[in-house]
């Protein structure tokens, strides 16, 4: 099952760093409910985009869960900017 993704550009790296941690944080099962579950972490890194539409951004998700949405909207709305996603 596909899993969504985004890229993200936050303003200052402590922001980007808190993001980190916090969807390190998180366990989930693909579907429409997060469970906890060691085999499917979301993952987040910096990103090192080459391609222009996204160059701005400094951090890269994916696995991220399809009723992740609204959730990452909150998580990155004060800090940073969702440059695009897929969820």
């Amino acid at each position: 099952q596909s899993l969504g993704y985004g890229f993200v550009s936050c303003t200052e790296m402590g922001h980007a760093n808190k993001a980190i941690s916090t969807l390190k944080g998180l366990n989930c099962r693909p579907g429409s409910s997060r469970v906890p579950r060691a085999d499917c972490p979301p993952k987040v890194s910096y990103a090192w985009p080459s391609v222009i539409s996204i160059c701005d951004a400094n951090l890269c998700m994916s696995s991220l869960p399809k009723d992740m949405g609204l959730e990452m909207e909150q998580l990155f709305s004060q800090y940073s900017c969702i440059i695009t996603s897929h969820i």
